[in-house]
């Protein structure tokens, strides 16, 4: 800068006030450069950083990633726990992974339990067959970290069963809650998918009613809306128990059983 102002010829740029002076083109070219460098840096930070969390073995995540890279009636090679894919197509790679959804869970004695789910032809949540699991099991073993005890939790999803008081306008939707427009009813659908945000986005996710409930009150034509009942079943209990406000699937995700809506128009 010393020498510019030295200058006769640049010196004078230097007080020019004008928005296009070179002066004050330079400095914004050179801001605006360091801003996109900064933001790339934070990019690549969060980047690495993901990685590390996914890759670095002995985590959970390590482990949640390798159950989502089995590949059923593929071998691995010797002494390896990465498969050569090398001459297969991508499709006929994610078919031969079978396990689509995993969470890993430390216990607090040390244990790990691995929930896992595989998709049906609708695409809904399922265990993956006797015959994949025998072989998933065969290749967590040689895959995991030795002297780690991993529980493998392959079952169908915890079941809800609920009843709901549902105030609807009768200028909007039906005595089904369907819009007087055409559709479908609307609350089905926002029940739907709600959980499949915590079955396959989160996957091993916690249902609070009272989430669902504001999720609920916020569909087009509700005016207001009230859960009676609500129960669920977990693939280890004999019963239907009354489900708490905050409650994790035992299985990882839920399924739904037994719904009933009562419609009541609002006044």
């Amino acid at each position: 800068m010393a020498q510019a102002q030295a200058n006769p010829v640049l010196a004078s740029l230097l007080t020019n006030t004008s928005t296009m002076a070179i002066y004050q083109e330079w400095a914004y070219a050179v801001g605006y450069a360091l801003s996109i460098d900064d933001q790339q840096q934070d990019t690549l930070f969060t980047k690495i950083q993901t990685a590390l969390q996914s890759d670095y073995t002995h985590t959970t995540s390590w482990y949640r990633q390798m159950a989502l890279a089995f590949m059923y009636g593929y071998s691995l090679p010797d002494y390896g726990n990465t498969y050569n894919t090398t001459g297969l197509s991508q499709s006929t790679i994610t078919a031969a992974q079978v396990v689509k959804y995993c969470a890993v869970v430390a216990n607090g004695d040390g244990t790990l339990t691995m929930k896992i789910a595989g998709v049906d032809g609708s695409g809904n949540l399922t265990p993956i067959t006797g015959g994949q699991q025998s072989a998933f099991v065969t290749y967590i073993d040689r895959i995991k970290d030795a002297g780690v005890k991993l529980y493998i939790l392959n079952q169908n999803g915890d079941l809800l069963n609920y009843t709901m008081d549902i105030y609807y306008d009768p200028l909007v939707l039906d005595n089904t809650g369907t819009p007087l427009l055409g559709g479908s009813p609307v609350i089905p659908a926002a029940i739907e998918s709600f959980l499949s945000n915590i079955n396959t986005v989160q996957f091993n996710g916690e249902l609070d009613t009272s989430d669902l409930i504001t999720t609920l009150k916020a569909v087009g034509g509700i005016k207001s809306i009230f859960i009676t009942d609500i129960e669920v079943q977990a693939y280890n209990a004999s019963s239907f128990s009354p489900l708490p406000e905050r409650y994790q699937p035992i299985s990882g995700y839920f399924t739904i059983n037994t719904p009933t809506y009562n419609y009541i128009p609002a006044p």
